[in-house]
C-alpha cells in the first residue's frame, strides 16, 4: 500500500501544496500511533483457547492435560530477579499436574519446558483426579502471577472453570495506559470480533498508506529550500539526521518501555511526531525557497 499511497500524496501535494500534504501525513501518523495504543487481544471465551487444558476422559475415568501449541515457552533459566515470577520453580511444584519435558542437554540442573504437540498430535498426560479435587488442589490459583491461562473442563463436557495469569496478554489493567485498550476491546474489537492479528494487519496497512507520503514529501519539501550549489552538503545533513532519528526513536521507545510498558513507549513516539508537526507549521517554505535562490545567485556569482 505504500507505493500507491505515495502517488496519492503526490497528487494531494499538487492540489494543496507540499507542506500541507506533509502535515496531513504526519497527522495520520499521530492518529495511527494513538490507534496502536488500542491493540488488545480478545478475552478468552472458550475452553480450547487456553494455554493449559484439563479434560475429562470417560474411558479412563480420569483427567488428561494438554498444552496449546500457541502457549509461550517456559523461561529457560533458573535465576530470576525479585520482580520476576520463577516459572521453573512453579512447574516443579506442580510437576505431576503439567505436561512437561526436561531439557536433556542441560545436566547441571533441571530445566523444564512444555511438552509440545508433535506431528499434529498433542502430548496427553493423565491425572487420576476429579474436577472438584483438581480445582481444590490449588492448581487454578497457582496461575495468578503467571503469563499463562488454564481451563478445567468439567465432567459434563460443556462447562469449565478457568484462570488467566496477571501477565497474560489478555489480562489488561495494570499498565499506565491500559484503560485505552480495555475500552477499545469492549466497544470496538469484541463487537466486531476482530482478534489481535486482524488488528495488526489493519494498523500495518494504514501505516503503510502514510509511510510513502511522509518520506517522499519530507524530501520534496526539504529539496525546495536547498540551494542547488550546496545540495550535497544539505542532503548530507538531511541523511545525518535521518540516522539520528533512527537511533533516538528506538532508544526513547526502549527506555519508556522498560520504565513503564510498551504502550507508553508508543505514546512517546506519537509525542515526538506531534512535536515535529507543530514545528513544521512554523516553517516558511516561500522564504526558504527565496533564501536558497539568493544563495545560489551568490555562489554562482563568486564562481564567475
Amino acid at each position: 500500500v505504500a507505493a500507491p499511497s505515495a502517488l496519492a500524496f503526490t497528487r494531494l501535494a499538487e492540489k494543496i501544496g507540499t507542506k500541507k500534504a506533509l502535515t496531513t501525513s504526519l497527522v495520520g501518523w499521530i492518529l495511527l500511533c494513538f490507534a496502536a495504543l488500542a491493540f488488545a487481544p480478545l478475552e478468552l471465551d472458550s475452553h480450547n483457547q487456553h494455554d493449559i487444558m484439563y479434560e475429562w476422559d470417560e474411558s479412563q475415568n480420569n483427567y488428561t492435560v494438554t498444552v496449546s501449541s500457541s502457549a509461550p515457552s517456559l523461561a529457560q533459566k533458573i535465576e530470576f530477579s525479585d520482580s520476576e515470577f520463577d516459572e521453573q520453580e512453579w512447574v516443579k511444584n506442580w510437576v505431576d499436574y503439567f505436561p512437561l519435558e526436561q531439557d536433556k542437554y542441560v545436566t547441571e540442573y533441571v530445566l523444564y519446558d512444555w511438552q509440545w504437540p508433535a506431528e499434529g498430535e498433542n502430548f496427553v498426560k493423565s491425572i487420576n483426579i476429579t474436577s472438584t479435587e483438581l480445582i481444590n488442589s490449588g492448581i487454578l490459583a497457582s496461575f495468578d502471577n503467571t503469563r499463562f491461562s488454564v481451563s478445567i473442563l468439567h465432567e459434563d463436557g460443556s462447562t469449565y472453570t478457568s484462570n488467566v495469569g496477571i501477565d497474560h496478554p489478555t489480562n489488561l489493567g495494570d499498565g499506565v495506559l491500559d484503560f485505552v485498550p480495555e475500552n477499545a476491546r469492549e466497544f470496538v474489537w469484541e463487537p466486531l470480533g476482530l482478534n489481535v492479528g486482524i488488528q495488526f494487519i489493519i494498523l500495518g496497512a494504514a501505516m503503510g498508506s502514510v509511510l510513502g507520503g511522509s518520506q517522499g514529501l519530507s524530501r520534496s519539501l526539504f529539496g525546495q529550500m536547498v540551494p542547488e550549489t550546496r545540495s550535497a552538503e544539505f542532503f548530507g545533513f538531511f541523511g545525518f539526521f535521518g540516522k539520528v532519528a533512527a537511533l533516538l526513536g528506538p532508544l526513547i521507545y526502549g527506555i519508556m518501555t522498560v520504565m513503564f510498558d510498551s504502550r507508553v513507549g508508543i505514546l512517546s513516539i506519537a509525542i515526538l511526531i506531534l512535536v515535529g508537526a507543530i514545528i513544521l507549521r512554523t516553517v516558511d517554505v516561500e522564504q526558504g525557497r527565496m533564501d536558497a535562490q539568493a544563495e545560489d545567485a551568490k555562489n554562482r556569482g563568486l564562481d564567475n
